[in-house]
C-alpha cells in the first residue's frame, strides 16, 4: 500500500464463509473497519464488488441455518479461525463447488481523501458509504440471476 500498487480485499474473511447460505445473501461487515481506516490513510478508493452465485454452489443443512446454531458457528469461527459447518456441492463429489452461473457486479468507486491519522468518526462515515455502495450495488444486479432476484443483501 505504501507503493500505491491496487489491491483487493476481502473484508467479511472467514466469517463471510460460515455466514454463506443458499436461502440468505449476507456479508459480514458491521463491525470491519480496518480495510477502510487503511484506505483512508494510504489514500485509496473503495471499489464495491459483489460476486452473484457463490452462494449457491453448496447447498447446507437447514440445522446450520438455524440461529442459534449460526451464532454458535460464528462464535467458534472466531475462537478457532476455521469455518465450522457442512456443505455440499455437486452430487458426485459433494466437496466439488456445484456449476452454477455466476456474475460479477462492479459498483462505482468511494472516492475517500487521504487523512494520516483518520478518527473513528471518519472511519465510520466512510464505511457506511462502502456498506450504502455495496448494497447498491448488489440491488441493481441482482436480477441478472433468477435466485437472487427476490433476495436482500443482509448486512451482519
Amino acid at each position: 500500500m505504501r507503493r500505491g500498487v491496487d489491491l483487493a480485499v476481502i473484508p467479511g474473511g472467514i466469517d463471510e464463509v460460515v455466514l454463506a447460505d443458499p436461502v440468505h445473501e449476507r456479508v459480514f461487515l458491521k463491525r470491519r473497519f480496518g480495510f477502510v481506516k487503511l484506505a483512508l490513510e494510504h489514500g485509496y478508493d473503495l471499489v464495491p464488488v459483489y460476486h452473484l452465485g457463490e452462494s449457491q454452489m453448496y447447498g447446507m443443512l437447514p440445522l446450520q441455518r438455524w440461529g442459534p446454531i449460526l451464532r454458535c458457528r460464528l462464535w467458534m469461527t472466531k475462537r478457532f479461525s476455521l469455518p465450522f459447518g457442512f456443505g455440499v456441492g455437486c452430487w458426485y463429489c459433494p466437496v466439488l463447488p456445484r456449476r452454477v452461473p455466476c456474475v460479477s457486479a462492479v459498483g462505482d468507486p468511494v472516492v475517500l481523501p487521504k487523512i494520516d491519522s483518520p478518527t473513528m468518526a471518519d472511519v465510520a462515515k466512510y464505511h457506511a458509504r462502502y456498506v450504502e455502495a455495496l448494497v447498491a450495488t448488489y440491488n441493481e444486479h441482482r436480477h441478472l440471476l433468477p435466485a437472487y432476484a427476490g433476495k436482500d443483501l443482509e448486512v451482519w
